[in-house]
């Protein structure tokens, strides 16, 4: 599984690090703590804007979701 995100700057607010993580379900909860991530759970990936990681899940294409959050 992999994700690549690009195309914003924020250079006001101080942007120190992402998270991401991968699930199944369609949104990410208002606290993104409880965002259900039962393939992937929530890494911080520092300010790095491409990811992968070898999933043991068999996941059918389209049936799953990334999810992007950051600090």
């Amino acid at each position: 599984m992999s994700a690549h995100w690009h195309g914003f700057s924020d250079t006001g607010s101080g942007l120190i690090q992402y998270h991401w993580c991968v699930g199944f379900t369609p949104e990410v909860n208002n606290d993104y703590l409880n965002t259900e991530c039962n393939v992937h759970s929530w890494e911080n990936v520092g300010m790095h804007t491409t990811v992968s990681r070898k999933i043991s899940v068999n996941i059918s294409n389209g049936k799953s979701s990334i999810f992007i959050h950051f600090f």
